[in-house]
């Protein structure tokens, strides 16, 4: 698949750059208030496919950390300096585009995309410099994901 991680892509990244991912999905997870079973189930989903480089209790430390800074968000202004301390880290556009079809993927596997998760996905798109193009591409790519 086009948007998915490959290999090791991931597992060589630093910490902050892994982080970065986490964080990401996290704040996907929890765009519109709360965690629907199946966009917790794809979140999970999305998590196990990549490969950390780490070990199962180094994971778990790091989604922890991951999860207490995303919960510390409490308005727009700490919801947009994350995404743009995620772009900040993450700063190839192949990882970016493979951040943000994951995102996508989890804010649409429980059929429904409200208005929060859209603007948290409009906002990473900006943030992170994507095209129209690959905008576009994510989204059929993930419409067509949940056809099979």
């Amino acid at each position: 698949m086009k948007f998915a991680f490959q290999g090791n892509e991931v597992a060589a990244l630093p910490e902050d750059q892994k982080m970065a991912i986490l964080e990401s999905l996290l704040i996907a997870l929890f765009a519109d208030g709360h965690a629907a079973e199946k966009e917790s189930e794809q979140f999970n989903h999305q998590v196990e496919a990549i490969d950390w480089g780490v070990d199962r209790t180094a994971l778990l430390a790091m989604l922890t950390s991951a999860r207490a800074r995303v919960a510390s968000v409490t308005n727009a202004a700490q919801a947009g300096e994350l995404i743009r301390s995620a772009a900040g880290k993450l700063t190839s556009p192949d990882i970016r585009v493979k951040v943000f079809r994951a995102m996508g993927a989890v804010n649409a596997a429980d059929g429904t995309m409200a208005k929060s998760e859209l603007k948290v996905l409009a906002d990473f798109a900006q943030i992170f410099q994507l095209t129209k193009e690959q905008v576009d591409e994510v989204k059929a790519d993930v419409i067509a994901s949940q056809k099979t």
